[in-house]
């Protein structure tokens, strides 16, 4: 590899560190100050006669924060090796050794940690041959779309593209891009 491009992955390699120490760091301020934050309001509504709960209900911060919590529990259970071999064994179940596209939605994940991806890479490379075309949904997620690259790259496949949602990998299906 040329000293310039060496110099291009090691500086790509550190902007996605930076970023993604920098997503865990905004993560933990919001846990740590979130319940905190959530006793203020309570209290500040209940001394100045403010109805909370019609407040809640009128503006959907009930509906918003059921999903944010069902999107973070999505995350954690995303990067395990148990949920991850458990997904795999899925596709290969319904697979049952036939040729099929494959269409990932990782859009809701945070980048995944080294052995997951190495899970990840190990089962891809045990049914690659099965897998026709595999489509990744990343979303508009940057970090996604990085580690997206790096995993394919690390198992050697050309068979993939990312798109930004479901409808859009099948829609690549039928018009067999």
């Amino acid at each position: 590899m040329r000293a310039r491009d060496l110099l291009k992955w090691k500086r790509a390699l550190n902007e996605i560190k930076f970023k993604h120490e920098e997503l865990e760091l905004v993560k933990e301020i919001c846990d740590g100050h979130g319940v905190e934050f959530q006793m203020f309001m309570e209290d500040y509504c209940d001394h100045n006669g403010i109805d909370l709960k019609r407040l809640n209900h009128e503006k959907g911060l009930r509906e918003a924060k059921a999903k944010a919590q069902e999107n973070h529990t999505k995350e954690i259970e995303e990067q395990t090796v148990e949920t991850t071999n458990l997904r795999w064994d899925e596709v290969e179940h319904l697979a049952n050794n036939k040729p099929f596209y494959l269409i990932a939605d990782v859009s809701e994940s945070a980048p995944p940690k080294l052995e997951v991806r190495s899970l990840v890479k190990d089962r891809y490379n045990k049914i690659e041959s099965a897998i026709l075309f595999m489509y990744i949904c990343v979303g508009d997620k940057i970090l996604l779309w990085i580690a997206v690259q790096f995993m394919t790259a690390a198992a050697r496949t050309k068979k993939f593209k990312q798109t930004k949602s479901i409808p859009a990998g099948l829609e690549m299906i039928k018009n067999n891009n």
